[in-house]
Parts: structure tokens; sequence; C-alpha cells
């Protein structure tokens, strides 16, 4: 088989979208997919071991940039039996023209709704671009024959938003990164509780503190502490979750990167459907080793099925095969 990968960036860029291009490229590779052959804006890049990687200079103006790279991929995809897209705009609009002239199915990654973004930035863009930004991410979505998402949340602005059939979305999580290694050990809690938090779950104060209140009538050290992902660093996220007894997630966090993070920790997860229910598993797991033991066994058996690089690449080449 052959794969074609159009990505917007590549090592030594740096950012989440960089690593996980390489880190795909190489995965594929490791597991004998075929040919990986990359695409992507760079004036230099680093090499791979049996991947090869082609760049487009990113000095050019944009018009011509996006030219360049319609015809390098037009080139670089002959014999492919897929071209996968990491971001709609800059490498997913060459990649639909490619693969409708060639007749190769394609694939985006949906990572982040880019129109949003762009819209809610400090130096907004003005009324007309972003309608015109709006208009081109839904043909494009509509252009490509499966859209992966990396969690529930992005898959309904896929439905709601860009009126993508759901048939059309994939769910792909993201592969749990590396648990960093810290220069001195971390100081273990067993009775706290981090809470997942976000802005979605931001109302729901009070019921948490009505949870806690109520575990310490049975565990008085216990406490719930809000941990939003996005106001630290990495290395101080490893060094809280390591500390912790578990972690709490509201229902629809499900596919948060945090709860990857968490379970490649070797951390106890506990998904919060209503308060009697977490207030009833987190004692359990809180005063039964033995449950506590099922529950990071249990978190294991998620993380190396759905939050693995062995499940991602599998999954990816099993859909493969099936559109062939």
């Amino acid at each position: 088989m052959k794969a074609v990968i159009a990505a917007p960036v590549f090592p030594p860029e740096v950012g989440n979208v960089s690593v996980y291009v390489k880190r795909f490229a190489k995965e594929l590779c490791k597991a004998s997919f075929g040919d990986v052959v990359v695409l992507a804006y760079a004036n230099t890049f680093e090499e791979i071991d049996g991947v090869k990687i082609h760049c487009i200079k990113k000095s050019d103006p944009l018009l011509i940039r996006l030219f360049l790279y319609t015809v390098k991929l037009f080139r670089l995809s002959r014999g492919a039996d897929v071209i996968y897209v990491y971001n709609t705009f800059a490498s997913g609009l060459p990649a639909v023209v490619v693969g409708g002239l060639r007749g190769i199915p394609v694939i985006l990654r949906f990572s982040e709704d880019e129109v949003s973004q762009r819209a809610s930035a400090p130096r907004k863009n003005n009324f007309f671009t972003i309608r015109l930004l709006s208009f081109l991410q839904k043909r494009i979505l509509k252009r490509a024959r499966a859209i992966s998402a990396d969690g529930d949340f992005l898959a309904e602005v896929l439905f709601l938003s860009y009126e993508v059939p759901k048939e059309k979305i994939r769910i792909d999580r993201n592969p749990a990164p590396k648990p960093e290694t810290l220069p001195f050990p971390p100081e273990f809690f067993p009775h706290r509780i981090l809470f997942a938090s976000t802005a979605e779950n931001e109302a729901r104060k009070e019921e948490l503190e009505e949870l806690e209140n109520s575990l310490r009538k049975k565990i008085p050290d216990a406490g719930i502490f809000p941990l939003d992902e996005a106001n630290i660093s990495r290395a101080e996220k490893w060094h809280l979750l390591r500390g912790a007894g578990v972690i709490l997630f509201f229902s629809c966090d499900v596919g948060y990167s945090l709860y990857a993070c968490a379970l490649s920790s070797g951390i106890p997860a506990v998904i919060f459907s209503s308060k009697e229910q977490a207030e009833k598993t987190l004692t359990d797991i809180l005063e039964n080793p033995g449950t506590r033991r099922e529950a990071i066994a249990n978190g294991n058996s998620i993380l190396k099925e759905e939050y693995s690089w062995e499940a991602y690449v599998r999954n990816f080449t099993d859909f493969i095969l099936h559109l062939s």
C-alpha cells in the first residue's frame, strides 16, 4: 500500500501538528504499512528512516505556495491508496483537488475548528473573510471521503456546524503522549481527586462541592481539585497527575486529551455521569486497594485499545483496506 500524508508543517517546526505528523509517518513505516510519503510546507525537515519527505518552501507567497503544493502532491500521489490530510486549508484544499483528479480517497484529520479559531483570535478577520473561510472549509470537508476526529465533541461540530454526514465521521483517539521523566519524585496524595475542568462544565461547581462534602463524611482528607489543562505546562501536568489518587471526568470529556494522560500515568479514571454514581465509584476506589488495582488495569486496557499508536495505525490500515 501507499499513503501520502499532506501536512502544513513538519519538524524541526514545533507544535502538536508537527510532532503528530512525524510520529504518524514513523509508526506507519514501523508497522510495515508500505510506501509512506510526506509533503509539508517547510524550508528544512528532519529525516525519518523509510519515509520519503518532500517540502514546499514557506517563503513563497500564499497563492504560489498552494499552487506548488498542489502540483507536487499530484506527482507524489501517483499509485497512492490514500491521501491523509492534517489541516483543512493549507493542505486540505490541494488534497481534495488532487484526490478528485486522481480518484484517490482523501481522509482529513479534523483536530480543531479552524474558522472558529480565526474568528475568536485577538486580531479578528473581517466578516467576509470568515464567511469565505467557512464556505471553503465546508466544501473541503464534504469532498473528503472520510473525516477523522479525535473526540466526540469535534464529531458533533462536524455534524451540526458543517453538515458532514455522521457516516463519514470516524472517531480516532489521539494516542497518549509518553509520561515525562521528572527530576524529582512526585508526592502522592491518595485521596486527592483531580477534576478535568473545561469551560463546558464550569457550571457544575456546586455539584462538585456537594460531591466533595459527601466524600469527606467517609474520607476526611478527600478533596476535589479542578485542573484546567490549558493553563499549566506539561511538566506541571504530569507532576499533578502522578501525585493524584483519582482523576474525575465529566461524561462529555472522555475524549479530552487529559484522559489519555491519566491512563498512561497509571491513575484510576472515573467518568462523572451523575453525582451519586461518582460518589459511589470514587469511594470504592479510594477505600479499597483491590478496586483501585482493577480500575488501573481497566484503564491500561482502554489505553492499549483506544489511545495507543498501535491501535491508531491498525484502525487506519483496516479502514484503507475497507476503502479499496
